[in-house]
């Protein structure tokens, strides 16, 4: 699941899809008004320039196939951060502020260096970007099949559903978190 999340001055497109849908993806930034109608090569690169952060979930095939799209982009995947050709990390239990009411945090369970992002004072209420800590809607087993540490993405999860009105998860369409009372 792509997710573009626009704050102040800021377009934050969390995860980049698999290499085989990138023009797919260039075409819908490009109709939510990122970019230009030319589709000669000039068009990938004032679009990549027009996203400002890109957060991949996770180092699956499927979350950071395109990140060679958004070249210009500062770049959070795992514990690193990617700006300009300097690298950093970001501390264990620590929180990245990207934009005005949103948050990048980590989480564990599916993989070794799993990210969410939180999405505060929408129109839903709280967004969980998850990656896949959830995979989709009514994941109740299926994720457990596919999770290096299903103890620790146990846990993440919990964390997630005592925080978000709202999930998106890494595959599949956003839903309302049954878990809590408040989601509108």
């Amino acid at each position: 699941m792509v997710t573009l999340v626009r704050s102040v001055n800021k377009n934050i497109l969390i995860d980049c899809g698999d290499p085989w849908n990138g023009g797919e993806i260039l075409q819908k930034l490009s109709s939510l008004g990122l970019g230009t109608e030319d589709r000669g090569p000039s068009a990938k690169y004032q679009l990549g320039e027009q996203i400002h952060v890109v957060v991949v979930t996770h180092g699956h095939i499927d979350h950071c196939g395109n990140l060679s799209l958004f070249k210009h982009a500062t770049l959070f995947m795992g514990g690193d951060v990617a700006s300009e050709g300097t690298y950093s990390t970001i501390p264990e239990d620590s929180s990245v502020t990207l934009a005005p009411n949103v948050e990048l945090l980590r989480s564990r369970g599916h993989t070794d260096h799993d990210i969410i992002v939180v999405v505060n004072n929408t129109e839903r209420g709280r967004i969980v970007i998850s990656g896949d800590i959830f995979e989709c809607a009514n994941d109740d087993n299926i994720w457990k099949e596919v999770s290096r540490y299903p103890d620790l993405q146990e846990k993440s999860r919990s964390e997630i559903e005592d925080i978000a009105e709202w999930i998106v998860p890494g595959h599949g369409f956003m839903f309302k978190n049954p878990k809590n009372p408040n989601s509108t």
